[in-house]
């Protein structure tokens, strides 16, 4: 039993180990089942996965197609196929300052395979879009074989190095050109603390075919418009020096030559065009004035009126009056009479002198009073230059009448032209007059100056003048003559007389009385009372003592007494000394004051005699039937 029970457990576990390895061994082959599948998968994964690097990876012909594809549409498309993600666009760039700023291109990038945590990616495609010139692009990677096959594409497709291979920062930049493209290749190392592949490599492409010649037709361009700018500015020099020299059809030459060359700048100039034209009219129109052709002068004056913008219609239409005038006075100059004064000016004023001086000469030198006269002269002068001339006056007087027939017949005028035409003229010469005539006797003295003569306050201002500042007292008589023309005065006064006073003569008048003779030196100044009562009181003090002495002295012959003897005496003899003193005290004031006046009197008429001398002259004056000396006073 227990043999069967031990059989049986032994058969069991047998059992259970043969289904046991049965079943490890179906579990073995299913996991190498997976394992296989797996790696089928990941193969599979791989291959895809190289094959969408692959299809992403753009080779030579990819890059021209759409550096030379018109259409970002189909660009984008493009790239989007092949696995690329529009990754941003920029039509700005970020100056120093960090502000935006517009540039003349725009930028569209493509990013292939972009980490979402930075700006990692296997590859970047940039789009540059220029409004003037064809696109440019720039590729990105970091793919050794793929750069690989861009350098041989670029060989077997004829771009040829044209630089050597040249180190710039951080890499190295190789140029290759075919004859329209150029391929900027750069291998670039990356920054320190920089992300990514240690090395990229960078293509740069653009039509350097079409910049070299836009370039040349720039210069081109520049050149021709700097002859042009030079071509310009000379033609606008020698415009602007013609027009100084007013040299205008010229000056209209070159403005036109100049804006030939930039007709925009017409509207800049039009004024002055405009000026020249009327500038240029106005010159023909003279120049028919000139040649006599009146209306045809007008008409170019009235074609100048239609030139706008025109600064100058006051000038033009004051020439046209000018002819129109002038045509009125060639039908008048037969038989108008044109004002001398306004043709002749000169000569006029110069012939109104003369006439103004011939008739304050004749009135001065014939002394006659003539009251407020109104004289004309009128003088005509034909076109041979024949003068007549004839006078009126308001009053009848001989000797004025001779002299203003004299003036007359000496006074003619020139011929007169007028627009270069003798023309008949007429002068007209009106003059109110008076003449006044006196002579005047006045006194200088302390008190003033005076006069009893009744003209004297007509001529008052002129000898206050004369006489208030050194002129020594006296008598003056003054030969006085005012000739008033038009309101202007003209003087001929003459001091004809003088006599003063004060001289030494007047000595015998204090001989006579003492101090008698002070008052005539002294005009007035010192009465001479003091000098008579101090002589007065010594003469008469002496013969006061005189007699006092002769009574005393007479006492003394009668005393009897010695005592009285001696006092009689001493009084007799002291009063006869001090009768003595008096007595020559007295001469000596009397003959001092003498002296004095004498002196004084010899000093004032040495100051009258250098006055005569200096303002008087031999005359001899018959209405004073005297002769003696004159001056001569001009006011």
């Amino acid at each position: 039993m227990k043999a069967i029970i031990k059989i049986s457990v032994i058969f069991s576990l047998l059992v259970l180990s043969i289904c046991a390895n049965g079943q490890s061994i179906k579990q073995q082959a299913e996991q190498q089942k997976r394992q296989q599948r797996y790696e089928r998968e990941q193969k599979e994964n791989e291959l895809k996965e190289q094959a969408r690097i692959k299809k992403a990876q753009l080779n030579l012909n990819d890059l021209m197609q759409l550096l030379q594809s018109k259409d970002l549409e189909y660009v984008d498309r493009f790239l989007t196929n092949k696995g690329w993600k529009l990754h941003s666009t920029n039509i700005k760039e970020t100056d120093e300052y960090d502000d935006k700023v517009a540039v003349d291109y725009k930028q569209v990038t493509w990013a292939f395979d972009k980490n979402s945590y930075n700006d990692l990616a296997k590859g970047w495609f940039y789009f540059y879009l220029y409004p003037t010139y064809d696109n440019a692009i720039a590729y990105t990677i970091a793919n050794d074989e793929q750069l690989d096959r861009l350098k041989s594409e670029l060989t077997s497709n004829g771009y040829k190095r044209i630089y050597p291979t040249d180190a710039i920062e951080r890499g190295l930049e190789s140029v290759f050109r075919n004859s329209l493209y150029e391929v900027n290749f750069k291998k670039l190392v990356k920054k320190r603390n920089q992300e990514g592949a240690d090395i990229r490599y960078n293509f740069f492409i653009y039509n350097y075919k079409q910049i070299e010649e836009r370039k040349a037709e720039a210069e081109r361009l520049a050149r021709e418009a700097a002859e042009r700018e030079e071509k310009y500015q000379n033609a606008i020099q020698q415009a602007e020096s013609a027009y100084y020299q007013k040299q205008y059809a010229t000056a209209q030459q070159f403005y036109n030559e100049a804006l030939a060359v930039k007709p925009e700048n017409r509207d800049m100039y039009s004024d002055k065009l405009a000026e020249l034209d009327i500038n240029i009219l106005c010159a023909e129109a003279e120049n028919l004035f000139k040649a006599h052709q009146y209306d045809k002068a007008k008409a170019k004056y009235a074609n100048a009126l239609t030139v706008k913008p025109n600064k100058q219609t006051d000038y033009i239409n004051r020439k046209i009056k000018e002819i129109a005038n002038f045509q009125v006075f060639l039908s008048e100059r037969i038989y108008k009479q044109y004002d001398y004064k306004t043709l002749e000016t000169g000569d006029y004023e110069a012939k109104d002198s003369y006439i103004e001086t011939e008739l304050q000469k004749a009135l001065l030198a014939k002394g006659e009073t003539l009251p407020r006269t109104t004289v004309s002269i009128i003088c005509e002068v034909d076109t041979f230059g024949v003068s007549t001339s004839n006078f009126t006056t308001s009053v009848q007087n001989k000797n004025l009448n001779a002299v203003l027939d004299k003036i007359s017949k000496n006074l003619k005028l020139k011929q007169v032209f007028w627009n270069n035409y003798t023309v008949l003229a007429k002068a007209e010469f009106t003059y109110t007059i008076d003449y006044n005539h006196a002579v005047i006797t006045a006194k200088k003295n302390p008190d003033g100056i005076s006069s009893d003569n009744k003209d004297f306050n007509i001529y008052r201002s002129a000898i206050n003048s004369k006489l208030s500042s050194n002129a020594p007292y006296g008598k003056y008589t003054f030969d006085m003559n005012k000739t008033t023309i038009n309101g202007q005065a003209f003087d001929n006064n003459k001091l004809v007389k003088m006599s003063g006073s004060g001289g030494p003569s007047n000595a015998w008048l204090s001989l006579l009385v003492p101090g008698l003779g002070d008052h005539k030196v002294t005009y007035g100044k010192r009465n001479g009372v003091g000098v008579a009562l101090w002589t007065y009181a010594l003469i008469g003090g002496g013969i006061g003592l005189k007699f006092y002495s002769n009574s005393e002295y007479k006492k003394y012959h009668a005393a009897t007494e010695q005592t009285a003897m001696d006092k009689h005496y001493k009084a007799a003899n002291y009063s006869n000394q001090a009768f003595y003193g008096c007595m020559i005290a007295g001469g000596i004031v009397w003959i001092s004051d003498i002296i004095w006046v004498w002196s004084r009197g010899a000093k004032n008429a040495k100051t009258a005699k250098a006055y005569k001398k200096s303002h008087l002259g031999a005359f001899y004056q018959p209405d004073l039937n005297a002769t003696g000396l004159s001056y001569t006073i001009n006011f």
